[in-house]
């Protein structure tokens, strides 16, 4: 398990109907990979982590926020249900996508790296990625000096 000892904000997006990595997990040697876990729990782990690593970075700590931080879930565009962890200077954003497989939503309907299942409603780059690294700037202290 990765264990950065510090808050990392994460957006991940997943089709529901991916086959390629299947959006309920894989278990071991199942078509040769494996074993994946489901996305929901991968998510609620990276939650569960930040929250643990700002209680630490915290002496006082959050209160009214949960082993996971506070959780919101919405559905911000058609077939997308999006839940989002966040505490004190994180967040967790998962993107579970109806209709779409192992491709990146990107222009409605034609995203046909996903084929059959290749159906977006939205644009993922400037409707979600942009704003998302807008809010999270790499701390100068991660920052490679080159």
């Amino acid at each position: 398990m990765c264990n950065p000892g510090r808050v990392v904000p994460v957006l991940h997006s997943h089709g529901v109907e991916d086959t390629d990595t299947p959006f309920h997990g894989r278990r071991a040697g199942q078509c040769g990979f494996g074993p994946e876990p489901d996305v929901r729990d991968w998510r609620r782990d990276w939650a569960a982590r930040n929250a643990r690593n700002a209680a630490k970075a915290s002496a006082a700590g959050d209160e009214g926020v949960g082993v996971e931080g506070a959780v919101v879930v919405d559905e911000p565009f058609e077939d997308v249900t999006r839940t989002t962890w966040s505490g004190d200077g994180w967040e967790v954003v998962g993107l579970s996508i109806e209709k779409l497989g192992h491709s990146w939503p990107s222009t409605p309907g034609l995203d046909i790296a996903g084929a059959p299942n290749q159906t977006a409603t939205f644009n993922y780059t400037s409707e979600v990625l942009i704003p998302f690294f807008e809010r999270h700037v790499l701390p100068e202290e991660y920052v490679r000096q080159f």
